[in-house]
């Protein structure tokens, strides 16, 4: 009877899983956003080549790298301007990682965007408030930063002239496409060493319920 019940538990348990992974993988979709995608991808993939090693599956390891050069390689075909896969890089869903080597759309902006964070992450420009007042909490910004969705202000005040000239008649920033940057500049120091350990926790437990990581 307890063995049946575990069972059930356990099947109970994958179901939830697989019905959370599905809700992931249809968001991501949804958003036709090139980083989520990336990210989605490159991540399942170092964590299938971790559980490959784990288990000692040499063809596994083979199959994994196999599969990433392939989607390397077409990805740059897609992104190339005129390359053989231009009509397919028409199609919705597809045309948004056709434009990767665009400067305005693909790496070059993005680039630029976080050159613009890491000069924001000094902290030495003062913010004027709305009344015209200088910020009275300068000297403590770079341990609790600016505050949620003040990115937009703090990357007019350190914006580059790069930036203008690439990314204009674009509307005005409001992210830095960056999650490092972003936490940084608007939880400070302190809330990025919470957003960090909390990441850190997820991976450690998740990697040590898989067994990946002995606790003898």
């Amino acid at each position: 009877m307890g063995s049946w019940a575990g069972n059930e538990i356990r099947l109970l348990q994958m179901i939830v899983y697989v019905l959370i992974a599905g809700l992931q993988l249809w968001a991501v979709a949804l958003t036709v956003s090139r980083g989520p995608s990336l990210g989605l991808a490159i991540g399942s993939g170092v964590m299938v080549l971790l559980l490959a090693c784990y288990w000692r599956k040499r063809w596994l390891v083979a199959g994994t790298l196999t599969v990433g050069l392939l989607l390397c390689a077409g990805l740059v075909l897609l992104a190339w301007p005129n390359g053989p896969l231009r009509k397919l890089a028409e199609r919705p869903g597809l045309n948004r990682f056709s434009k990767l080597l665009n400067p305005q759309t693909g790496s070059t902006g993005r680039t630029l965007i976080w050159r613009m964070a890491a000069q924001a992450a000094r902290f030495s420009k003062v913010v004027e408030l709305g009344d015209g007042r200088k910020d009275p909490f300068r000297a403590v910004r770079f341990l609790f930063g600016y505050g949620p969705e003040n990115v937009e202000p703090v990357g007019r005040l350190n914006t580059l002239r790069d930036y203008n000239l690439a990314m204009f008649g674009h509307p005005a920033l409001d992210r830095f496409h960056n999650d490092f940057w972003d936490t940084l500049l608007t939880t400070g120091l302190i809330g990025l060493a919470a957003h960090l350990g909390v990441t850190f926790a997820i991976v450690y437990l998740s990697c040590r319920w898989l067994g990946l990581i002995s606790t003898s």
